[in-house]
């Protein structure tokens, strides 16, 4: 009896083994089927595309992206940065303009108060913000180192005086007295040589020239000299370097020679940007090659709008545009500041600037 139940319980072990061993074997080949699903799942074979991967900026919970660096900028109607854009071969004045009355962006108080735009004040009052670009050098002034104790305008380093004080100076002021005016505080004067007639194309010498070079001379003033074009191509604007360099050869010229030329005026104003542009460089090379410091001279609006300041970065700039403070963004170092003062020498509104450099050493 004994042997009966001991040969059934083997045979009840050896079935529940074998019974045990097949829900093993089940269990086992469901895992590796599960395994098998997934890794189909998210494997991509030649030409299928991975899951999206939601953007950040899509993402209403996403923390907000960070604020753009100072060295690139988006500019109305494109989503490019100017790391991305051949600024040497478009229009960077028409990329850069915007329409906003306001900038997009702006902190603080005082005219330089947004890092991103500048404005521009047209002559009948209407205005417009531009972006400022980054390939263009910038000036580095500190608008608190600006000291005006009317007339005279000075810019100071801490608390050392790096500035110099000049006047503007053609057939408009009639008589100047040289003498006062240095004794009025005035180190150095822009003397108007010439002009090209903007009707009749005639070239004309300034009927004061003469005279104001001599008693600027005697009176121990620095001189420099700025010239009006209206030049409309290459061989005019040539012939105004000329007679620049044959007028003035002889003095001492420590300051700038200058073109300046009105993109409003009515044989220059025909000329494009570019030719503008070619224009002035050219009168600078000529000036350069004949040993004077080139300059061009103009008001914000030109300056910004009606050249292109990444070619024309070579040669010195006097900014013509007045107001309490400079609002300028790019590099200058001549500024003037009024065209309506009063001072000792000069009968009559005079036009009063400051030179960031002392041209004269």
């Amino acid at each position: 009896m004994r042997d009966f139940d001991d040969k059934n319980r083997s045979i009840s072990l050896a079935r529940m083994t074998v019974f045990m061993g097949l829900i093993m074997a089940g269990i086992l080949v469901t895992v590796l089927a599960l395994n098998e699903g997934d890794s189909a799942g998210t494997r991509h074979t030649a030409g299928q595309q991975p899951n999206k991967i939601t953007d950040l900026g899509e993402d209403t919970n996403a923390p907000p992206a960070p604020e753009q660096p100072g060295g690139t900028f988006t500019y109305s109607g494109d989503d490019r940065t100017s790391d991305e854009l051949d600024i040497w071969d478009e229009d960077y004045a028409e990329i850069l303009r915007v329409t906003p009355t306001s900038p997009p962006v702006q902190s603080g108080s005082g005219a330089q108060a947004d890092r991103y735009h500048t404005k521009i004040t047209y002559a009948d009052g209407t205005q417009e913000w531009v972006l400022i670009s980054s390939l263009i050098k910038k000036n580095t002034y500190d608008l608190s180192g600006f000291s005006y104790q009317r007339p005279i305008m000075s810019y100071y380093d801490e608390d050392r005086k790096i500035s110099y004080a000049g006047a503007v100076i053609s057939s408009d002021q009639n008589y100047v007295d040289y003498i006062k005016l240095k004794r009025a505080g005035i180190e150095f004067v822009m003397l108007r040589m010439g002009l090209r007639d903007e009707e009749s194309g005639e070239l004309k010498v300034d009927t004061t020239f003469g005279q104001n070079m001599k008693d600027a001379v005697d009176a121990g003033l620095n001189v420099g000299i700025w010239f009006y074009s209206e030049a409309a191509n290459e061989e005019e604007v040539m012939e105004e370097a000329q007679m620049v360099i044959e007028a003035i050869s002889g003095y001492d010229v420590s300051y700038p020679v200058v073109f300046v030329t009105d993109a409003q005026g009515q044989r220059a104003g025909a000329l494009t940007k570019a030719k503008r542009t070619e224009l002035a460089l050219q009168f600078c090379h000529a000036i350069a090659g004949a040993g004077y410091l080139p300059m061009v001279g103009a008001n914000k609006e030109t300056l910004i709008l009606d050249y292109d300041l990444t070619k024309l970065s070579e040669a010195a700039i006097w900014l013509r545009e007045g107001g309490d403070l400079p609002d300028y963004p790019y590099s200058y170092t001549i500024w003037s500041y009024s065209q309506h003062e009063e001072i000792e020498g000069i009968a009559g509104d005079a036009e009063l600037c400051i030179s960031f450099q002392n041209y004269a050493e």
